[in-house]
C-alpha cells in the first residue's frame, strides 16, 4: 500500500493541499524499502516548504522545517546530483530568519546547489531556470554576508550582476556597499 501513496500525495500536493499532502508523504517516507522513497522524501521537504513559506516569518513551524530538512538531506544522500533537493534545502532554512544556524545552512546549501549544477556542465548552467536560480543563491549568500563581510558580500552580488545586469537586489546591495 505504501507504494500507492505518492499518487494520493501527488494529487494533494497539485491542489496546494500541501499540509494533507505532507501527511500523506510522511507515512509513505516511513517504509524505507518502497519503490517510491526518494520520490517521496522529496515530496515530502516540497510540501513542507511550500506550506511554511506562505506564513509569516512569525508563524513558520520549526518542527516541519526539521522535517523538510531531514526528507531533502534522504534526497541528497540517496541521490547526491539531484540539485533541486539542495536548492529547496537552501531555500527551506531561509524561512528560520530568525535562526543564525539556519541562515548558515542556507549559505551552506546555495554554495552546494551551485556546485551540483556547476558539476554537470555548460549544458546545465545555460538553462534560464538555473540562471534564475544562480541569481537567487549569489543574493541570498551575499545578503547573509553584508553585515559581516563586504568583501564577500560585493563578490556574490558581482556574481549575480553578471548573470542578470537587471538584478535589483544585487543592485540595491552593491549601492549600500560603495
Amino acid at each position: 500500500m505504501a507504494n500507492e501513496l505518492n499518487e494520493f500525495g501527488k494529487k494533494f500536493f497539485d491542489l496546494k493541499l500541501y499540509k494533507e499532502a505532507a501527511a500523506i508523504y510522511e507515512i509513505a517516507v516511513s517504509i524505507p524499502n518502497t519503490r517510491n522513497n526518494l520520490y517521496d522524501n522529496f515530496y515530502l521537504g516540497y510540501s513542507l516548504y511550500f506550506e511554511n513559506a506562505r506564513l509569516e516569518p512569525s508563524k513558520v513551524d520549526v518542527a516541519a522545517v526539521q522535517k523538510a530538512n531531514t526528507a531533502f538531506d534522504n534526497v541528497i544522500k540517496a541521490s547526491p546530483t539531484t540539485q533541486d533537493a539542495y536548492i529547496y534545502k537552501a531555500r527551506l532554512n531561509s524561512l528560520l530568519q530568525s535562526d543564525a544556524v539556519a541562515q548558515q545552512e542556507m549559505v551552506k546549501y546555495y554554495q552546494e546547489y551551485i556546485r551540483v549544477v556547476t558539476e554537470k556542465g555548460e549544458a546545465e548552467l545555460a538553462k534560464e531556470a538555473n540562471k534564475k536560480k544562480f541569481v537567487e543563491a549569489y543574493d541570498n549568500i551575499g545578503i547573509f554576508y553584508f553585515d559581516t563581510d563586504k568583501a564577500k558580500a560585493k563578490e556574490n552580488f558581482q556574481k549575480a550582476l553578471a548573470i542578470n545586469p537587471e538584478d535589483e537586489t544585487a543592485k540595491q546591495y552593491m549601492a549600500k556597499i560603495k
